[in-house]
């Protein structure tokens, strides 16, 4: 019987190898959260500027219950996600707040799934970092004190309620991080509560979405590789005496 060459067996050697160091990478977000500022104080009407995130390279942009605009350096497509309705009065005035006047939102007690890459927005290279970022605002009159989950994870209050012409109030800006695995798929969950100790599941909301891919993908160094890859050159060594 024929011996495989040297070059093919150091191809499979490689993939039998490798392939569970780079799957290990699992697509696990890690969520923070702060708030979303917004202008002047103390009416707080205008949409707060230079808060998103722009390092990085740009992949996707969605005003979503909205249409297309750019804002902050930021050109977002219109829609992208959909939780079933939508509304433009989150923030006064939709045509100087396009972004944060607009939303997406369902009444709903289960929490609603939102898809990057394959199946949903954008795309995603394996290996490769991203950071996306949820823009949440509701600034009208009655609707103080909603909160939001993502992932399970408490991530603050979004709405401080519209109060007899005094203020707006400020947005909230939800950051995660991951890296893409295989599947070039990355999905989260998103439920939105009445209450700011979570009690009460409600009504999901989502007013912008934006995502970034921050690293490139990375090959293992050498030293990082399993031990059993050190003894390649050895093996093929042997197979041409």
């Amino acid at each position: 019987m024929k011996r495989p060459s040297a070059a093919a067996f150091v191809a499979t050697f490689l993939a039998l190898t490798l392939a569970p160091v780079l799957s290990a990478r699992a697509s696990v977000i890690t969520w923070s959260s702060g708030l979303y500022v917004n202008t002047p104080s103390p009416l707080k009407d205008h949409m707060g500027t230079g808060q998103f995130d722009h390092t990085g390279t740009f992949v996707y942009a969605a005003n979503a219950g909205g249409s297309a605009t750019t804002f902050d350096g930021i050109s977002f497509v219109a829609g992208g996600i959909n939780f079933g309705s939508s509304f433009t009065t989150a923030h006064v005035n939709s045509a100087t707040n396009p972004v944060s006047s607009t939303a997406t939102f369902v009444a709903t007690t289960t929490a609603k799934t939102v898809t990057l890459g394959v199946g949903g927005v954008g795309t995603l290279v394996n290996g490769a970092t991203y950071r996306v970022q949820l823009l949440i605002m509701d600034g009208r009159n009655g609707t103080a004190t909603r909160a939001m989950k993502v992932d399970g994870q408490n991530m603050g209050t979004f709405s401080p309620g519209y109060s007899a012409g005094v203020s707006y109030g400020d947005g909230r800006l939800i950051t995660g991080t991951f890296i893409a695995d295989a599947t070039l798929s990355q999905s989260f969950t998103m439920l939105g509560y009445t209450d700011a100790t979570y009690t009460t599941a409600n009504t999901t909301q989502l007013n912008a979405l934006t995502l970034y891919q921050t690293a490139v993908a990375i090959v293992p160094a050498p030293a990082a590789l399993p031990a059993g890859l050190s003894l390649l050159g050895l093996l093929t060594l042997r197979r041409r005496r």
